[in-house]
């Protein structure tokens, strides 16, 4: 079994564009290094936190909760389940851009591109329809 933790981040419920002014785009692939290790030790941090609070959510088998940000419009929302499968072949699923297979399990995907790559890390953009 393995326990998949992955990041969401939603932005207000009448479904508008969120445009953040102070979120950096990148001008160079060492920005973009800068950016990516600046973000992991904020989601660690944010991880970290004893803030979250459960959200109900219909499929018991998932286990959703929600951190709202301190001056942001934004709410971080965390989702963890247990899938019967080697870790091997569920980061093999879960890292495949293949986004006719990954709507058959994940069903609430709606797009999925990679936008970039640098180095060994791919910039992704990944389009959700959210319950809550």
């Amino acid at each position: 079994f393995f326990q998949d933790m992955s990041w969401g981040w939603g932005g207000p419920k009448n479904g508008d564009p969120l445009y953040l002014d102070d979120c950096e785009t990148p001008e160079s692939p060492e920005d973009y290094k800068r950016i990516v290790k600046e973000s992991i030790e904020e989601v660690i941090r944010l991880q970290q936190s004893k803030d979250w609070q459960d959200i109900s959510y219909a499929d018991e088998r998932v286990h959703l909760s929600g951190l709202i940000l301190e001056d942001s419009p934004l709410k971080c929302v965390r989702t963890s389940l247990i899938v019967d499968g080697s870790p091997k072949n569920v980061m093999k699923f879960l890292s495949s851009d293949d986004v006719v297979k990954r709507k058959k399990w994940d069903t609430e995907l709606l797009e999925l591109q990679v936008i970039d790559k640098i180095d060994d890390v791919e910039v992704v953009f990944q389009s959700y329809k959210a319950p809550f």
